[in-house]
């Protein structure tokens, strides 16, 4: 989850920048987060059939019909060597408190809990071995759906920014999490027991993402040459000068966040203004 919003490429491209080298990495599968909603339905239809592969979201369904959200599926399954793995999506139901109602219109999101009750029956069924639940939720939410609904093999999460270098265990559940920013790539090796499916070992890891050490790949460059340099013209332009180091805020005072407040101020000649602290 949360594709692409953060830099000033994604913006000005509304993510196609990201969904486009995506493209070619080939993803199993991905789940969506409360940040692919930032730009409204129409910009995230877009970025989903960009990106050419799997978008799950079993939780978020149309408030006219309960049907899944259009362009997303709730769960797939997949043979990986003999053995049938259920990939289960999950975004966070609080999304509300993140993303402004107008552009979520339409749509439920649907309680963790309750939607992976509904769909694991369905999956094991199907004759899935293995269930892994892609979330959004957070991993202490995450560690809360364990608890709440044995059966769920793996949760691999997001949101939360949670580098768990070696993972955790909420009951039989495995937990993993890789942080955020790209700054880690995770790796989960199982040991899995062919007659029964069964996950007999398992090892989670963190690898860090040293980008000096590494050399760009020449078609990824390609792809995303002519989105940067749409972005270079706007960040070239000289806005001002500081005199000091401008630090950012993450739910608390920063520089950039006065500054933003300040703005605010001077544009509307409201007394006072309001700006979230999350502010860049």
């Amino acid at each position: 989850g949360d594709i692409a919003e953060g830099s000033m490429v994604a913006y000005i491209t509304k993510g196609k920048v990201v969904t486009d080298a995506f493209r070619e990495m080939k993803f199993d599968a991905t789940t969506l987060g409360n940040h692919d909603f930032a730009w409204g339905q129409g910009d995230l239809k877009n970025m989903v059939e960009g990106l050419d592969s799997p978008v799950l979201g079993a939780n978020i369904t149309k408030t006219d019909d309960g049907k899944v959200m259009d362009g997303v599926e709730p769960y797939l399954i997949k043979d990986v060597k003999g053995i049938k793995v259920a990939i289960i999506g999950l975004d966070t139901p609080e999304i509300e408190h993140f993303v402004e109602k107008t552009k979520l219109e339409g749509l439920r999101f649907n309680g963790a809990a309750e939607t992976v009750r509904k769909y694991l029956p369905e999956v094991k069924k199907k004759g899935a071995d293995i269930v892994i639940v892609l979330s959004h939720l957070g991993i202490s939410k995450d560690a809360k759906l364990a608890k709440q609904v044995p059966g769920i093999d793996i949760i691999v999460g997001g949101h939360s920014h949670t580098p768990a270098k070696k993972g955790i265990r909420a009951g039989n559940t495995i937990i993993v999490q890789a942080g955020a920013l790209g700054k880690y790539v995770g790796k989960l090796d199982l040991e899995v027991e062919k007659h029964t499916g069964k996950i007999a070992a398992h090892k989670a890891t963190l690898i860090p993402v040293i980008a000096d050490d590494l050399t760009p790949d020449p078609g990824i460059q390609r792809i995303l040459a002519p989105y940067l340099a749409q972005a270079d013209k706007y960040g070239s332009e000289i806005m001002g000068k500081a005199k000091e180091d401008l630090h950012y805020g993450h739910r608390e005072m920063g520089k950039l966040n006065q500054i933003h407040a300040d703005s605010i101020c001077e544009k509307s000649g409201a007394p006072f203004g309001i700006c979230n602290s999350r502010t860049l």
